[in-house]
């Protein structure tokens, strides 16, 4: 099964790790800025979830399209999309992403995704483009065709 979205939106930069904050006595808590980004992704994945949340091990990919900076040359602007190399942190804003679309329904748990593929960038077309594929019958398949063809062997590119 696939699940392909596009969500037209500006995306919240707001990470897990910005939104938390100690007290004092080294008690953390999530301050405002966190609560409101996960309830801004809950409110954006909700409705474009799948009919059943994921079950069985998964891929992921997102990539997600912020508008051009004020500062962009034109000549940037023509290519239609640029990798963003600013705030913030992919693997930051992936963990509240993640954990909001186990809560809207889209996954059992965020522990079944095996492979995921993150982007960020400008563009003409601010959203996210979200792709969800349990691919697993797919993946057992291929590493029985190899056991059987002697080529068991792992190495680093896994299963590409």
């Amino acid at each position: 099964m696939q699940h392909d979205v596009f969500i037209s939106c500006v995306a919240p930069k707001t990470t897990a790790q910005s939104s938390l904050r100690f007290t004092k006595d080294g008690k953390m808590f999530k301050d405002k800025r966190g609560v409101a980004c996960r309830d801004t992704w809950v409110s954006l994945l909700a409705p474009n979830a799948p009919e059943e949340p994921f079950s069985k091990p998964c891929t992921l990919k997102v990539a997600f399209t912020w508008p051009w900076r004020k500062s962009e040359p034109q000549k940037n602007k023509t290519l239609g999309w640029l990798p963003m190399y600013t705030k913030p942190d992919l693997d930051n804003l992936s963990k509240i992403f993640v954990d909001s679309m186990v809560t809207c329904g889209w996954l059992v748990s965020d522990q079944i995704i095996w492979k995921m593929t993150l982007m960020k960038g400008w563009g003409d077309r601010t959203g996210v483009h979200i792709t969800l594929d349990d691919d697993w019958d797919e993946i057992v398949k291929k590493v029985k065709e190899r056991i059987q063809k002697g080529e068991h062997k792992t190495n680093d590119s896994g299963l590409e």
